[in-house]
């Protein structure tokens, strides 16, 4: 559910899963997302790496590579 609320451009789809997510969140753990902190990246041009939505950074080989050394 959440990950098709991650990818989903429509709007009232998005509106719903949000709906279902925020009552299973109530439901299981009641509580309260105080802040989202900002992340921020800077990346060489050559460099392919694709950042998470979640407070994550993966650096393993097949989420990053150099195309300025072919690595």
């Amino acid at each position: 559910m959440a990950t098709r609320l991650e990818t989903t451009l429509d709007h009232d789809e998005r509106y719903k899963l949000a709906v279902e997510l925020m009552d299973l969140w109530e439901d299981d753990a009641p509580g309260t997302i105080l802040y989202q902190p900002l992340e921020t990246y800077g990346v060489r041009k050559s460099l392919k790496w694709q950042p998470y939505t979640f407070y994550y950074m993966d650096l393993r080989a097949y989420n990053l590579t150099d195309e300025a050394n072919g690595s």
